[in-house]
């Protein structure tokens, strides 16, 4: 790793959002509302102390991978761990995240923004980010629709892919050419089936009521945030239309 503020690292290295009196601290929190492993929620909480660290050492604005935003997000719920335990005590400055203004000027900022942040993460830790927990560069802005769900009351299914949809088409497809000459009442059933499919597929694909993540609560994330850096700012830097994206600031 190369250093810039070994002091710095080494206070974020010691800081724990966890409370070790806590019977469901911040790991616990993060896994649920996400729908990760404790162990997954982990690796998420050292990548966010990465970014915390790359957001006070770059003199340009730096953006966060989703799950690392996610802990972010969360992080600030817990109000006195993160104005006082962590930007007052830890970092010596105020980090603010504020919500996204929109616009596809935005967006540009912010995908540029995050491919300049992988490249300073591998610069600064001497490795690429880690996988799983960051995006690849082309990858970190694709369409995304996040919402809040009960997961006691809905139960959440993964979309099949594009590929899997069409074999289906075509299997179908030739029963009923087979199934014409002998059973065309079937042949009929099979025939609204196969057309319905895909149409009802390509609906939910579009639609913003579904494409939930595999369990447990997940945080909206759809309006997308920013945050400014400096000891007393309170201009965030927004985020990248409505994707998710956000933006976080180094510097004084």
């Amino acid at each position: 790793m190369h250093h810039v503020d070994l002091e710095l690292w080494e206070r974020l290295e010691k800081f724990d959002l966890d409370d070790p009196t806590a019977t469901f601290n911040f790991s616990d929190r993060l896994a649920r509302e996400n729908g990760w492993t404790r162990a997954f929620a982990y690796k998420v909480v050292d990548e966010y102390k990465k970014f915390l660290y790359l957001c006070c050492i770059s003199d340009k604005p730096v953006t966060p991978s989703d799950p690392v935003d996610q802990a972010w997000h969360l992080h600030l719920t817990y109000t006195h761990s993160y104005w006082i335990d962590l930007c007052q005590n830890t970092l010596g400055k105020l980090l603010h995240h504020t919500p996204t203004k929109g616009g596809e000027t935005e967006a540009a900022h912010y995908q540029q923004g995050y491919a300049y942040t992988y490249d300073l993460y591998t610069r600064v830790f001497g490795h690429v980010p880690r996988a799983g927990v960051w995006e690849e560069k082309s990858e970190r802005f694709q369409k995304t629709k996040f919402v809040r769900v009960d997961t006691h009351k809905f139960l959440l299914l993964n979309k099949p892919p594009k590929a899997l949809i069409w074999f289906y088409v075509l299997l179908v497809g030739i029963l009923n050419i087979i199934l014409f000459r002998t059973n065309y009442q079937l042949a009929g059933l099979l025939l609204l089936i196969n057309v319905g499919v895909p149409l009802l597929y390509f609906f939910i694909r579009d639609s913003s009521e579904v494409g939930f993540t595999a369990g447990g609560l997940t945080l909206s994330a759809g309006a997308g945030a920013g945050c400014s850096g400096g000891d007393d700012s309170s201009d965030g830097c927004g985020g990248d239309g409505g994707c998710g994206g956000c933006g976080g600031c180094g510097g004084d």
